[in-house]
């Protein structure tokens, strides 16, 4: 009886610490295929360009990332709720989305963890082997008993499009054709932004002011009327039951065709220092 009543509590200990033993987990996840594609992917040196990306879980999204020189410029969510936030320095450009996917992999694979432990037991990944990008990543995990896990571990990336050499003009509104209007206020908006560059006082003088100062008021009023009939709908989408969202691109050299046409009856002094303006900021 004595050696029941020691041994009781040995065994009662080793039975509560059991849930505490730890064990070497290898995730489950194809490093060769990501190397080769992430590594393909860098080599196209691709820094402009779009993509429809949709994630599924506690943190949603569904909407337009646009990416220009590498870097994350802007969002056009499809639903007014979804947030970018939450997902920026993560999702927001496909490096960004190959250094997450790494990182999460590193963080989980031939690392420690018990049976109340948190962890990534496989990642799977699907590739467009054309762009050499992500198209569908989803994360499988173990969670302990009883506790409720938060996360987001679907993740989808379509409608991919290299935007180089392109303005790019995004509206939304109460119809398509409401919605195309505004995508064309965009990119008119977009020369007044530049007419405004070439206005500030990096670029004047005394000589542009007495050359050209009535010109450019000229210059100014043609731009609201000036012809985007070379800019194409590359996408368009109903969002909602009163709600369109479109965008369209010009080409780089439509865009000075459009603005020569205007320049039509302007000194060609003028002409020549407005192209060369424009073309400098479109470079």
């Amino acid at each position: 009886m004595k050696k029941l009543i020691f041994c009781l509590p040995i065994f009662i200990m080793l039975a509560s610490c059991a849930h505490l033993v730890k064990s070497n987990v290898l995730v489950e996840f194809d490093l060769q295929t990501f190397n080769e594609q992430r590594q393909l992917w860098q080599e196209s040196n691709t820094k402009n360009y779009l993509y429809h990306f949709v994630a599924r879980g506690f943190r949603s999204y569904d909407g337009i990332i646009i990416i220009s020189d590498g870097e994350f410029m802007l969002d056009r969510p499809f639903n007014n709720n979804d947030n970018i936030g939450s997902f920026k320095g993560e999702y927001t450009t496909i490096d960004e989305t190959y250094n997450r996917i790494e990182r999460l992999y590193n963080a989980y694979n031939d690392k420690e963890f018990s049976k109340e432990d948190f962890y990534f037991t496989k990642i799977w990944v699907e590739y467009d082997t054309v762009n050499h990008i992500p198209i569908t990543i989803r994360y499988w995990y173990k969670q302990p008993k009883n506790i409720m896990i938060d996360g987001t571990f679907y993740f989808e990336i379509n409608d991919f499009r290299v935007s180089e050499d392109v303005l790019l003009g995004r509206g939304s509104g109460p119809s398509y054709v409401a919605a195309r209007a505004a995508a064309m206020r965009d990119i008119r908006n977009q020369f007044v932004a530049i007419l405004r560059d070439i206005n500030s006082p990096s670029f004047s003088n005394e000589q542009y002011a007495i050359n050209y100062l009535s010109e450019m008021e000229e210059f100014s009023r043609k731009i609201s009327n000036m012809d985007l009939s070379k800019a194409v709908v590359v996408d368009r989408r109903e969002i909602s039951d009163d709600m369109w969202w479109v965008l369209v691109e010009l080409s780089k050299s439509n865009a000075i065709e459009a603005i020569s046409l205007i320049l039509i009856g302007q000194s060609e002094s003028f002409r020549d220092f407005v192209l060369a303006m424009f073309e400098r900021a479109l470079r």
